[in-house]
């Protein structure tokens, strides 16, 4: 009589086939088992329970200009950009932060991606965060969260 049978390697079943249980020395007979096991599912004591799902699969570091703009938000480039109005009659300190996002905020634009692993990128954000311009926290986020389809510079 056919019944199906689970081929193992260990606890984990390696095929299921449908034969004679004389033909396949070893396997285990899962006609009746409920739910019926498939391959890469793990036997658990009298049970068969399905493989954690794989790991997603990174995109990379790079996103577009625009994603890395809607990571920092409308506010922070608010902020960034009245920062980085020149006043001469700031103090020294004041001009140079606002000279430094002029050249950051050109870099961006320049930019063909934006590598959120480069040491410079990263090194940027979280001066922004320091100099208050981002919210506490908001340069992990910005820079550690996985990249999404959506973000990636096609063509790159």
């Amino acid at each position: 009589m056919l019944r199906v049978l689970a081929l193992m390697i260990g606890t984990r079943v390696d095929n299921v086939v449908i034969g004679e249980p004389a033909n396949y020395p070893g396997a285990l007979d899962v006609t009746d088992a409920n739910p019926r096991p498939s391959p890469g599912w793990i036997r658990q004591g009298q049970t068969f329970v399905a493989p954690p799902p794989p790991a997603p699969q990174s995109l990379g570091t790079r996103i577009t200009k625009l994603a890395f703009r809607q990571r920092v938000g409308p506010q922070a480039l608010a902020a960034i950009e009245l920062a980085s109005v020149h006043d001469a009659a700031a103090p020294v300190q004041a001009q140079q932060l606002a000279a430094t996002l002029r050249v950051m905020l050109a870099d961006v634009q320049a930019a063909t991606f934006i590598d959120l692993a480069r040491p410079d990128t990263r090194a940027g954000v979280q001066s922004l965060e320091a100099a208050g311009l981002l919210p506490a926290g908001k340069a992990a986020e910005i820079l550690d969260t996985p990249v999404q389809a959506h973000e990636v510079p096609v063509g790159v």
